[in-house]
C-alpha cells in the first residue's frame, strides 16, 4: 500500500515586495502524523501555511506523493489539500449545512453524478465528527466566533483531503472545544492523513503533535519530536522568557514559565 508523503522544499513566500518566509524545507511528512507550527507573532507561521495551500504566492516545491501542488488549479488542489483559516467571516448568510455542502461541491469528486442524499450525508457526517450536528440549520451570521470556527473545521474535512492545514483552529474556542478540536485533528491524522496546525498554546502542541516546527523571523529554527524541538533554550531565544519543560503526574510534558 502506498504511503502518503508530503515533501516541502525551499519555500519562500510573502506579500507584495516583502518576503515573510525564507527558503523553508522540512523533512518529509508522513500520513498518520500531526505537525505543529509554533513560534511568536510575526514568525511567518500563517504565511507558510497559506503558501502551502496556494493562497500566497510562493516559490519552491510542495509535492504530495510526487505530484506538485503549488501550480495546480484551485479545484484540483481542493481534492487533495484543505485549509482552515484563522478567522472566519461572520457576515455569511448561509446555514452551517449549506456552507459545508458548498465546500464539498468545490472538489473534483463532485463533478460526477453524485446523488443529493450522498452529498448531504457527507456533510452531516462532517458535522457529527466535529460535534455540531445541532447547528446544522443555524445561520452562520448568527453563531458565535467559536461556533463559526467549528463550522469551518467541518468544511475543511468534508472532502476528506489527504492534507489538512489548520491555522490557529483553537484561538476562539473554550477549553473543552480546544481539546475536542485537537483530538479530532489527531484522529484525522491517524486515519491515514497528514495534519499541519499553527498553534500558540505550547502545551497543546506538546500534547497532540508528533513533530514541532519552531519558526522565528520566517525561518524554521528547530524541527523534531516535541521533546527534542522545544527546549528551555529555544523558548528563551524566540519568546524571551525563562521556562521549564517538565512532565506532569501523568507523564505529559508541560511548559512552565518562570520569568
Amino acid at each position: 500500500m502506498k504511503t502518503t508523503t508530503l515533501h516541502i522544499n525551499s519555500i519562500t513566500a510573502g506579500y507584495r515586495n516583502k518576503v515573510v518566509v525564507h527558503n523553508v524545507t522540512l523533512p518529509p511528512l508522513q500520513a498518520g502524523t500531526v505537525t505543529a507550527l509554533i513560534g511568536p507573532n510575526a514568525a511567518g507561521k500563517s504565511t507558510f501555511l497559506r503558501a502551502l495551500a496556494g493562497l500566497v504566492k510562493a516559490t519552491g516545491e510542495v509535492k504530495l506523493n510526487g505530484d506538485g501542488l503549488l501550480n495546480v488549479s484551485v479545484q484540483e488542489r481542493a481534492g487533495k489539500l484543505s485549509f482552515m483559516p484563522q478567522t472566519v467571516p461572520g457576515n455569511v448568510s448561509l446555514s452551517v449545512m449549506e456552507s459545508v455542502v458548498s465546500a464539498l461541491k468545490a472538489s473534483p469528486i463532485d463533478q460526477v453524478d453524485v446523488k443529493r442524499k450522498d452529498i448531504h450525508g457527507k456533510a452531516m457526517n462532517a458535522l457529527m465528527r466535529v460535534g455540531i450536528i445541532d447547528l446544522a440549520f443555524e445561520q452562520l451570521d448568527q453563531l458565535s466566533g467559536g461556533q463559526r470556527q467549528l463550522a469551518s473545521l467541518a468544511r475543511s474535512i468534508v472532502r476528506q483531503p489527504s492534507v489538512l492545514l489548520l491555522d490557529e483552529p483553537t484561538s476562539a474556542l473554550d477549553l473543552q472545544h480546544q481539546i475536542q478540536v485537537m483530538k479530532l485533528a489527531k484522529a484525522y491524522a491517524l486515519s491515514g492523513n497528514i495534519v499541519m496546525v499553527v498553534l500558540h498554546d505550547l502545551n497543546l502542541a506538546l500534547r497532540f503533535a508528533d513533530h514541532l516546527a519552531v519558526m522565528e523571523k520566517g525561518n524554521v529554527v528547530a524541527f523534531g519530536k516535541p521533546e527534542e524541538a522545544l527546549t528551555p533554550e529555544i523558548i528563551e531565544r524566540i519568546y524571551h522568557v525563562k521556562a521549564r519543560i517538565e512532565p506532569c503526574s501523568k507523564g505529559r510534558l508541560h511548559v512552565i514559565v518562570d520569568e
